[in-house]
């Protein structure tokens, strides 16, 4: 009877000392450690979920460029003048600034579209004799007028050389508003995109698929510029008495994209 006694608490002792090493085991393993399992069997299922696209792809770009009829022009007008005191000179060129403004009102301008663009006053030298010394001094206005109806340019041009305008100046043509001329570039560029992604492909033995990305790569404006000498106009104009002739250029804009198309 003792021997069987013996035998069971051996036994008992046994059991509990394995239990014992088991907890142990666990509690010494690191939380780290067990949830590596799961998230590696989860990986690969990501992986396919967000992998890189695979498809085989063409990349073609293209350009458009609109002409359209200007609506607008900017004229850059100005008044120079030369005297021996900086007050002389500057006096002088106030009284026809003066006279250009009400010139650009009495055209038709508003007043937000008469702007003045520079001032400026500075010693003339003479350098003479190997030395420079001033002798007088030379004062510049510059006016920048927007005009909307095309067909006064010539004459609001002709009213300011006649109030006194006598310096160079410009005359450029735009648009108002050119966001409907520039998408219809941006139609015409991407059409010519497609169009040499069809000639890749048909040449590389392909057949041209849907379109993946489209970017917008480049917008231009050009206007039209034209210079004119503000003192051999008036006089051609005195001499012609008639309407200074503008005979507006067209606006290019341009646009230029580049498409990824699915070759299959």
């Amino acid at each position: 009877m003792l021997q069987k006694n013996t035998r069971l608490y051996i036994i008992i002792a046994a059991l509990i000392v394995i239990v014992i090493a088991v907890v142990a085991i666990v509690r010494l393993t690191p939380r780290d450690s067990r949830a590596d399992a799961p998230a590696a069997s989860a990986a690969p299922a990501a992986a396919a979920q967000g992998g890189a696209d695979t498809r085989s792809s063409i990349v073609a770009r293209g350009g458009a460029t609109v002409s359209v009829k200007p609506d607008m022009a900017t004229l850059s007008v100005g008044v120079t003048s030369q005297e021996r005191t900086a007050k002389m000179a500057q006096s002088n060129v106030n009284e026809v600034a003066q006279a250009m403004i009400e010139a650009a009102r009495a055209s038709g301008l508003a007043d937000e579209d008469i702007l003045t663009s520079g001032i400026t006053l500075y010693p003339t030298y003479d350098y003479s004799n190997n030395t420079s010394t001033i002798n007088g001094y030379e004062a510049r206005y510059t006016l920048t007028l927007k005009v909307y109806e095309m067909e006064k340019v010539g004459d609001i041009l002709d009213s300011q050389i006649a109030a006194g305008a006598n310096a160079n100046g410009s005359v450029s043509f735009g648009l108002e508003d050119d966001s409907e001329a520039y998408q219809e570039a941006l139609k015409q560029a991407v059409a010519d995109a497609r169009a040499n992604a069809e000639t890749l492909s048909a040449a590389g033995g392909g057949r041209l698929g849907g379109v993946i990305t489209i970017t917008e790569e480049s917008r231009s404006s050009y206007e039209v510029y034209r210079n004119y000498d503000g003192a051999a106009m008036a006089q051609a104009s005195m001499a012609a008495m008639g309407s200074t002739p503008i005979m507006a250029e067209a606006v290019n804009l341009s646009a230029s994209v580049t498409v990824i198309y699915e070759l299959r």
